[in-house]
Parts: structure tokens; C-alpha cells; sequence
């Protein structure tokens, strides 16, 4: 039976089927949640398939006698395209139209790709990389300040960059004094080291 594009996205997506639900994707957000949604079916079948192979098989056999290891390992398949979420966002880019990968680079969803993928040092990266090119605004410059003090004072990074840090945050206090939101200015200075504090005072 040939089902329509939209019933064939809805069990492609129940089954972890990523093909099926391509052909509805519009834009990168789309892409991002049908690749992200699939992978995590995939992930929910794989954990039933150990369970029902590590914890049911021999009860299984014993109660129906014919079922065979064989038999359970075709439930094993759940998609013939296999995902990883390290691998998700280059698959993106790989196959999707030019104005989807031109959307995937822009700056809040290539923040949100090494947030997803816990990569801190490359989020830092790219996030000078926007204001040294001055490809920021005064939302994104204050939306990457926030995620930047938050992983500082967290210390998820191992090899976290102080100095990416100061230039970050100290660009944030500029822009700050240029729109004299002076009641905060204080607080933003309070989280640089000591003497980058006397610095900007």
C-alpha cells in the first residue's frame, strides 16, 4: 500500500526512520528534530532488543519452543540508516538543500549544535569567531555571555579558555557602557578576574 507523505513521515518517525521523514523537513530546525527524534527511537529499540535478548530469551523458549535466537535477532534491524549523535549535524549539511545548510551556520544554531553536543571549547570558538567578524547582535552577544558564564562557573570544560572567557564577557560590559545600562555593568565586572576588574573601571 502506498501511503502519503505526511502518514508515511508519522510511522517513519515511530519506527526511528529518518528517510521517511526527510521529504517533509522545511527548514533546518525541522532537519535537527527529525534527525534528533529518530536517533532517539533508535536508541529506545536498541534497550528493548538487549532486554528481550539478555533477560527473556530463555524464558521465551521455553514457553513457545519454536522461537529460535534467530527470530529475535530480526527485531535487531529497526532502520537500515543507523544514527549517532556526533555524526547527526554532518549528515545535515551533507544531504540537505543549500538554504538549509545556509541556515544551519548561522550563529545561534551553530551554538546550539556544540551545546547538544557538549563540545565547550568549540563553543567558545565560534563564539569569538562571531564577534571578532562582528557578525553579533546585542541578543547574541548576551545570550553567549550567559551560556559562557554559566559553563565557567560550572567548569564543565576541562580545558577551559580564561582568556576566551575575559574577551567574551569583557566585550559584553562594552557594549553594556555603550547602552548605559550602568546597574549592570557592576555585576558583569564582578565575574572577570581581579585585575581585568581594574581594567575596565
Amino acid at each position: 500500500m502506498r501511503l502519503k507523505l505526511y502518514e508515511r513521515a508519522i510511522y517513519g518517525l515511530l519506527c526511528g526512520r529518518i528517510e521517511a521523514l526527510i521529504p517533509v523537513c522545511k527548514t533546518y530546525a525541522d532537519y535537527l528534530w527529525a534527525y534528533t527524534s529518530c536517533y532517539i527511537e533508535q536508541e529506545i529499540h536498541s534497550l528493548l532488543v538487549y532486554v528481550i535478548k539478555k533477560k527473556f530469551f530463555s524464558f521465551l523458549t521455553i514457553i513457545f519452543r519454536s522461537t529460535h535466537e534467530n527470530d529475535i535477532e530480526k527485531i535487531d534491524v529497526l532502520s537500515d540508516h543507523r544514527l549517532d549523535m556526533i555524526t547527526i549535524f554532518d549528515e545535515i549539511l551533507a544531504g540537505c538543500p543549500t538554504h538549509i545548510r545556509d541556515e544551519a551556520l548561522l550563529p545561534f544554531n551553530q551554538i546550539e549544535k556544540y551545546l547538544i553536543l557538549a563540545d565547550y571549547d568549540r563553543l567558545f570558538h565560534i563564539i569569538l569567531s562571531f564577534l571578532r567578524t562582528n557578525e553579533s547582535n546585542g541578543s547574541l552577544l548576551r545570550f553567549s555571555t550567559h551560556i559562557c558564564l554559566f559553563l565557567y562557573e560550572q567548569n564543565h570544560s576541562e580545558n577551559f579558555h580564561e582568556n576566551n572567557f575575559i574577551e567574551i564577557l569583557t566585550t559584553y560590559i562594552h557594549h553594556l557602557i555603550e547602552l548605559e545600562f550602568k546597574d549592570l555593568v557592576c555585576y558583569y565586572i564582578s565575574k572577570l578576574p581581579i585585575n581585568n576588574q581594574c581594567i575596565i573601571f
